[in-house]
């Protein structure tokens, strides 16, 4: 069993010792063990919006997982990622076990994010069974001023930054990585409200009456 004393420095080298792994990779069951972001929408400007990444094993039989990264992109940078957490509305994969939770997130920008945890409970890891979705990570975002449009946020291909590893650091392999977009409303001018349009109307009633009242004072 891991110790819980491990600092941000030993949460940087997770992704070089599951690159390491990769030689003595184990064999995977038959089917797919894939990653997935979810698709949003998010309004311009706007702050403290959320996309989850969440695993599906789409294999045959369980999979012990020990450790995990992902890593997301956005190619024009526009989407300014800020933090991932272990707050996933799919059941967090180390959920009462997380090593690094519930902040999770090594690097955060616009454009980029990596992040990474270990496992900490008794045993090799935690066995996700056939079938099963868990959630990676819950990435929160702000949208700037002047964004409008589809934005696609994929993993970064890098097996250091989006990788799955057993107790032993061998890498176990990644089927699908599936995208998300992020899509952002054109902002568009507000129509009058009823109420706007009915101030403006009595003022403009006013305003023609006052000539009137003006003309019958001069008859008296």
């Amino acid at each position: 069993m891991k110790t819980t004393s491990m600092n941000k420095s030993c949460r940087l080298l997770l992704p070089v010792a599951i690159a390491i792994g990769l030689l003595g990779a184990a064999p995977a069951p038959a089917g797919t063990i894939d990653f997935s972001i979810q698709s949003v929408l998010a309004s311009s400007p706007s702050s403290g919006n959320a996309l989850e990444v969440f695993l599906t094993n789409n294999t045959a039989g369980a999979v012990v997982i020990d450790a995990f990264t992902f890593g997301l992109s956005e190619a024009s940078n526009t989407i300014i990622f800020t933090s991932a957490t272990t707050a996933t509305v799919h059941t967090y994969i180390f959920a009462g076990n997380s090593l690094f939770g519930p902040t999770i997130n090594n690097t955060a920008a616009a454009g980029s994010l990596t992040a990474g945890d270990l496992w900490a409970g008794a045993g090799n890891g935690f066995s996700v069974g056939t079938g099963v979705t868990v959630g990676l990570g819950e990435v929160f975002f702000n949208v700037p001023s002047g964004a409008a449009g589809l934005y696609t946020v994929s993993f970064l291909s890098d097996v250091a930054d989006t990788s799955l590893s057993d107790i032993n650091g061998a890498a176990i392999a990644i089927g699908k990585e599936n995208s998300g977009t992020i899509t952002t409303p054109a902002s568009s001018s507000p129509e009058p409200s009823t109420l706007t349009l009915f101030g403006l109307a009595i003022a403009l009633l006013a305003w023609a009456r006052k000539p009137l009242v003006g003309y019958g004072a001069l008859r008296r």
